[in-house]
């Protein structure tokens, strides 16, 4: 067993971490949360690797919650016929 392709942390249980994440469609951030946690009791210093967990959950829900405020604000945008573009609000517009 290669410790670059499968090493023995890796190949624990009947799934591999990796075949999860991909099955999965996660992306850097939750895919980090789910090896880390998945790996930890296999490699050695386990409550490294969950801290390592909870700081890839910390920033990935930072980057969620960010997206999701970007989200909101786009949808509270109106349409100002005539004007030809969106505006935040209608205390923006001047009017």
């Amino acid at each position: 067993m290669s410790k670059v392709d499968h090493p023995r942390h890796y190949n624990e249980g009947k799934i591999e971490v990796i075949d999860v994440i991909e099955d999965w469609d996660l992306g850097f951030h939750d895919g980090n949360v789910i090896k880390y946690v998945l790996r930890a009791k296999f490699k050695g210093d386990e409550i490294q690797d969950l801290e390592k967990a909870v700081w890839y959950l910390k920033r990935y829900i930072k980057l969620r919650k960010e997206a999701h405020e970007r989200e909101n604000e786009e949808q509270t945008a109106t349409w100002r016929p005539g004007c030809g573009n969106y505006i935040a609000s209608d205390t923006e517009s001047g009017d």
